[in-house]
């Protein structure tokens, strides 16, 4: 886990000294070359402003919308999972450590591809084997503090279904191609409109060119970290997973 940590952080900072470096590139290129000679007129500079501002804040909200409904529901099917996992408690020993085998299977998977979508992407039978389980678990016998107990852990596994069903929806919300390509298409247009505004030999003029240009930079790669959940480094859901297996280990 602190490996995974570590290289979360080597690629943040990655990306800083990145952006940093390009930042210092912009800078003594717009101060030693001239094109203002090539300027467009401020007409295409305001049109291309204006929509680009327009499309990415629309796109940046709803993916940020996106962003967190995915969150909130991934920790919500690990709560479910939690909560089958305790109640499988009341259960006899062997059978509450093969739930808690079933459930660890199933984030130990995740973490070591370190892709959410895995679950979705690839067959898995987690919900499937523990509705099995608890099927054989309910042919050894019953009383009252069991079937009490499997039966709150049929209820939160039909949760866990709808709870699965949302995610796959919010899955495919991605923003289409065209429109990634639209946008794409704006940035070059916007990006190049700033290049031909005077500045050479002129230090403020250079410095403002230079953090116009990296704004534009940096909101094509937050809309495209908000489209891949990856804003934040590492595996949206992430922590919610570890604490799942953690919870199975004991530790909490």
């Amino acid at each position: 886990m602190s490996e995974k940590c570590a290289s979360n952080s080597n690629m943040s900072k990655k990306l800083t000294f990145i952006l940093l470096g390009l930042f210092v590139v912009f800078f003594f290129y717009n101060g030693f070359f001239d094109f203002s000679s090539n300027g467009l007129n401020s007409v295409y500079l305001t049109v291309s402003t204006f929509l680009f501002s327009v499309l990415n804040g629309f796109f940046i909200s709803r993916q940020s919308s996106r962003y967190s409904e995915i969150r909130n529901n991934l920790s919500r099917f690990d709560a479910d999972m939690t909560i089958v996992y305790r109640e499988s408690s009341h259960l006899e020993k062997e059978e509450h450590d093969h739930v808690g085998h079933i459930i660890r299977e199933h984030y130990e998977m995740l973490l070591k591809k370190k892709d959410w979508t895995y679950y979705f992407t690839h067959k898995s039978n987690l919900i499937a084997s523990l509705h099995a389980y608890i099927q054989v678990c309910g042919d050894v016998g019953m009383d009252k503090i069991r079937g009490e107990s499997m039966r709150k852990m049929m209820g939160t596994l039909d949760d866990a279904q709808i709870v699965r069903k949302v995610l796959v929806s919010l899955r495919e919300e991605t923003i289409p191609r065209l429109q990634q390509i639209f946008i794409y298409v704006l940035a070059v247009i916007l990006f190049l409109a700033v290049l031909t505004l005077p500045s050479k030999d002129l230090v403020l003029a250079s410095l403002l060119k230079s953090v116009y240009m990296m704004t534009i930079v940096m909101v094509v790669i937050l809309l495209k970290k908000f489209d891949d959940l990856t804003l934040f480094e590492g595996t949206i859901g992430e922590h919610s997973a570890k604490d799942v297996i953690r919870i199975i280990d004991g530790e909490k």
